[in-house]
């Protein structure tokens, strides 16, 4: 990967730094974008009847909102400082996000009797590979053993998240319309957004300092504001109806 590449926050990235900040529009945008995980990790913290029957899922589920409230605080970062180090942080801090995420669902499947693996193991791997990935983006930057390890990560824990998401999402109406608002969300990040995005290639027009902070961050909002709500919504009807069975 190029240094511009890896180095590319967004069209604001040439400009000085207005009020001392390095994308200022940016950076105004990222305030509000922090409800988002938030705003779910407070719902998330009110499910009692989860926390009680299934603590295993609660804490994979509040240990993955604060991750991703942690990504979304990097994300802050870059655009309030700039420079290739809180770049390193944001991109890690995707990675280890993942890793808790893959945990819940892990942990879901497991609930529901899906094939998965125990739910301590599930939070012992989370633990154990988001060292492992931490150490390995700071001791290692900028070589192709790091680029390799995200690579990875982000392959299998997406695969993993995705089709369980769909999967999980099916026969449950509300769940199947955040699915769908999710992967609308994944397409327009993908498709939009970063340095292999539209984004990178409108620099050039006066207008593209705005593109940043309202197209990246509202197809951020798309993607995440789905994401999160569909989780906190799995992982409450998997025990509430594991109960309700039970009941039955």
């Amino acid at each position: 990967m190029s240094s511009t590449e890896t180095s590319f926050v967004s069209c604001e990235d040439d400009l000085p730094p207005i009020f001392g900040l390095f994308n200022f529009y940016a950076t105004l945008s990222s305030v509000p974008l922090l409800f988002v995980p938030i705003s779910s990790l407070l719902t998330a913290v009110r499910l009692t009847e989860v926390r009680k029957r299934a603590p295993f899922i609660h804490v994979a589920l509040i240990m993955w909102l604060l991750t991703l409230t942690t990504l979304f605080f990097t994300n802050l970062f870059q655009h309030i400082v700039g420079g290739r180090h809180y770049i390193f942080l944001h991109e890690t801090m995707a990675n280890v996000q993942g890793l808790w995420h893959s945990s819940l669902i892990n942990a879901i499947r497991r609930k529901k009797g899906w094939n998965s693996i125990p739910e301590r193991a599930g939070l012992a791997v989370a633990a154990i590979t988001t060292v492992a990935v931490v150490l390995i983006s700071f001791t290692l930057p900028d070589t192709d053993t790091r680029e390799a390890v995200n690579g990875i990560v982000q392959g299998l824990t997406g695969i993993f998240i995705v089709g369980s998401h769909g999967a999980l999402s099916w026969r449950d109406a509300r769940a199947w319309r955040l699915f769908r608002r999710s992967c609308i969300g994944l397409l327009l990040v993908v498709i939009f957004t970063g340095p292999h995005g539209l984004e990178s290639k409108l620099c050039h027009l006066r207008s593209s300092i705005w593109y940043h902070a309202v197209v990246d961050h509202a197809c951020i909002v798309c993607l995440f504001g789905g994401v999160a709500k569909n989780s906190v919504h799995l992982a409450k009807v998997a025990v509430t109806n594991e109960h309700k069975e039970k009941d039955y």
